[in-house]
């Protein structure tokens, strides 16, 4: 999609947004659309300028769902025993620093992903780790490059 059609789909104009430049001329743009921690969604977009393509989705709705019916909410329990071939990462920023956060990556052919994000959900108050707190689904690579990734349990 490009940001026009992202626009359109929304049916309003997004919250907030944010860029990076990137190689050869590329850049990725953030658009934000965000009614509180149960309606958050966002689009990343990465091309040339006036090239843009829709890259990467991530949403809190809870009705949200993959197939098997995890989204936000579910617990990270229930998205393991659930979901075959998830790999756990240690997201921080690339400078170093503090951990911004832990994710489970789901690789697809072709090269997409579903990305299950722990932390708080509205519906629970308590221990946030335990729950999905959001899902990005993503072109591989389609990240800042102002953060980095290491594999659960390997030092930094």
């Amino acid at each position: 999609m490009t940001p026009a059609q992202v626009r359109r789909a929304m049916g309003r104009a997004q919250d907030s947004a944010w860029s990076e430049e990137r190689s050869f001329g590329s850049r990725y743009v953030e658009l934000v659309w965000d009614q509180g921690p149960e309606d958050y969604f966002s689009v990343g977009l990465s091309g040339r300028s006036g090239a843009l393509r829709a890259v990467a989705i991530a949403t809190t709705r809870p009705g949200e769902r993959t197939p098997s019916g995890i989204g936000p909410g579910s617990t990270i329990v229930k998205l393991r025993r659930t979901i075959r071939g998830l790999r756990c990462f240690v997201i921080f920023p690339r400078e170093g620093g503090t951990v911004i956060q832990s994710e489970y990556v789901l690789n697809h052919a072709g090269g997409r992903q579903t990305v299950f994000v722990p932390g708080k959900h509205r519906f629970y108050s308590r221990d946030t780790s335990k729950f999905v707190a959001y899902v990005t689904v993503r072109e591989r690579g389609a990240t800042s490059t102002a953060i980095r990734s290491v594999p659960c349990g390997v030092p930094w």
